[in-house]
């Protein structure tokens, strides 16, 4: 149970921090070559000792990797469930494609009243096929609502992204 824990722990803060910084990387490929090789280390099999010896080895040298992060980022929270976890982390297109709009993505699993105002919008996945947005009550905080289907592209990322800069971003 504990080993479980830790794994599971290990590996979201790792994946967090490459997922945070993958759009703003120097030297294209870093951060993929580090997370094929922290998939191939760190596995469940392999006791707790090891996990966390490996999760401070890997943590060193991804804080390695030089990022370029822009002064005039906005950050966008992207609110997720179950149900669509697996689509959205099955790759880093949306991070890449955020980042190249000066866009930091921070996901959250979605818990009710998760509004905050460190936000410049939030993104909620929706069962409506249009991409649209609504503003947050007492907030004045744009919540966009996407669809989000089994094979996404990277096409309907970039018409999310294109959505955000010219209605969200630039009227603001």
């Amino acid at each position: 149970m504990i080993k479980k824990y830790i794994y599971n722990y290990v590996y979201k803060k790792l994946d967090d921090y490459i997922r945070h910084n993958i759009g703003f990387e120097i030297n294209e490929g870093s951060y993929k070559r580090i997370k094929l090789a922290i998939d191939r280390d760190i596995n469940f099999n392999n006791n707790i000792y090891y996990i966390v010896k490996k999760y401070f080895y890997y943590k060193k040298r991804l804080k390695l990797i030089p990022i370029d992060i822009p002064k005039n980022c906005y950050k966008i929270l992207l609110l997720y469930n179950k149900k669509y976890e697996n689509i959205l982390f099955n790759n880093y297109d949306f991070e890449k494609e955020f980042s190249n709009n000066n866009i930091i993505l921070v996901r959250k699993y979605y818990k009710k009243n998760y509004i905050k105002k460190k936000y410049k919008a939030i993104i909620k996945i929706d069962s409506k096929k249009e991409i649209s947005y609504t503003l947050y009550k007492n907030t004045n905080i744009p919540i966009i609502k996407i669809y989000i289907y089994e094979n996404i592209n990277i096409y309907y990322i970039k018409n999310v992204v294109d959505f955000i800069t010219k209605n969200i971003i630039k009227n603001k």
